[in-house]
């Protein structure tokens, strides 16, 4: 990504410089925030969130993060500036609004024509952007990964040892602000009415289905975990599991109603069998 954001800065330096085909590049900066807006539903499109989520598969994580997070910041905030700048230097200000197409193919055709080179780096964009899905993919698989160890850790019986990360009260507002920020304004209407967004149909669709599956999960979750068991005469309980591997997983499994009592005796509550010590020893209950 650094790369190709270096190539479309050095090309728009070019085009500033009245070297391509573009015939007046500094057009768009007359008058540059006319027809801007500041309706709510567009600004919280338009929020980049950027969460460190494989963080904890680098070595010596907090050291690594003082040193390079405000060098990679800066680095990525520097060059997506320049790109900007190159895009508006190219790209009349009414085709980029209205147009289908990438703003970065918009930059290639501008510049270079619309030639099958252009094509082929038009496509360039888009494997980076299948890029962009598979590292998110990855980034929220570590997530919930995470988030399970953290539920099934107990650090007063097992002595895990104290996250290395700690976060500033205000930073944690901050970060909660901005979330409630994204919860809230994708409600707000577009500007020219409710069938005006960038789709065709209610601006708002992709919220009520992000509720309904929410909604769909939660019933799901009653069935299976309340209704289904009480008429099938048995209870859900979560056992433990370690895989050949030496993963440790967890899995619900069915209890008979007649064994449940026991079950809870043996078991804690994430599912591990409760050891039993004695002056002779260990025995594990079955």
């Amino acid at each position: 990504m650094p790369s190709g954001s270096s190539n479309i800065v050095i090309t728009g330096f070019v085009v500033l410089g009245g070297h391509s085909r573009v015939e007046d590049p500094y057009v768009n900066f007359k008058n540059s925030f006319v027809g801007t807006t500041s309706n709510g539903n567009g600004l919280a499109t338009a929020l980049v969130k950027n969460a460190f989520n494989v963080i904890r598969e680098v070595r010596d994580p907090v050291r690594v993060m003082k040193r390079y997070a405000p060098l990679s910041l800066t680095v990525v905030f520097v060059l997506y500036f320049f790109v900007n700048i190159a895009y508006f230097a190219a790209i009349p200000k009414e085709q980029i609004r209205t147009s289908n197409q990438l703003t970065a193919s918009l930059f290639f055709i501008a510049v270079f024509g619309d030639s099958r080179s252009v094509k082929a780096l038009s496509a360039l964009v888009g494997i980076s952007s299948f890029g962009n899905i598979l590292s998110s993919i990855i980034g929220l698989s570590r997530i919930i990964r995470e988030c399970g160890r953290q539920v099934r850790r107990r650090r007063a019986n097992i002595g895990a040892p104290k996250t290395e990360f700690r976060a500033w009260n205000a930073v944690l507002i901050f970060a909660i602000s901005v979330n409630i920020y994204l919860l809230v304004l994708p409600w707000v209407p577009p500007v020219s009415g409710i069938y005006s967004g960038d789709v065709s149909f209610f601006y708002a669709t992709y919220c009520l289905v992000g509720i309904g599956i929410l909604v769909m999960s939660g019933i799901a979750y009653l069935l299976r975990i309340n209704v289904l068991p009480k008429l099938g005469g048995y209870a859900i309980r979560q056992s433990v599991e370690k895989l050949d591997d030496g993963a440790i997983i967890n899995k619900l499994v069915k209890v008979p109603n007649a064994e449940v009592e026991n079950w809870d005796a043996t078991h804690d509550k994430h599912g591990e069998v409760i050891e039993q010590r004695s002056e002779g020893g260990s025995s594990q209950l079955n």
